[in-house]
């Protein structure tokens, strides 16, 4: 699982990893946030075309973050 300092860095990274200029529905959430990842799951259901999410964490502390590519 890779870990980042902050939740810019693994925006920073996810963007290098996609490596795609269509991207949006941008989506984080702690995973000890029940708000959080409902509202992220919420996102990720209006996407379209390519899918991007991995699990993560932000100083220790368990994440998701994705995004939607391509159109």
């Amino acid at each position: 699982m890779m870990n980042f300092e902050s939740e810019e860095a693994a925006s920073a990274w996810m963007s290098e990893t996609v490596d795609d200029a269509c991207q949006d529905n941008y989506r984080f959430a702690y995973a000890d946030d029940p708000k959080a990842v409902a509202e992220y799951n919420e996102i990720q259901s209006y996407g379209c075309c390519g899918e991007f999410d991995a699990d993560i964490t932000i100083n220790g502390r368990e994440a998701m973050i994705g995004c939607n590519y391509g159109h």
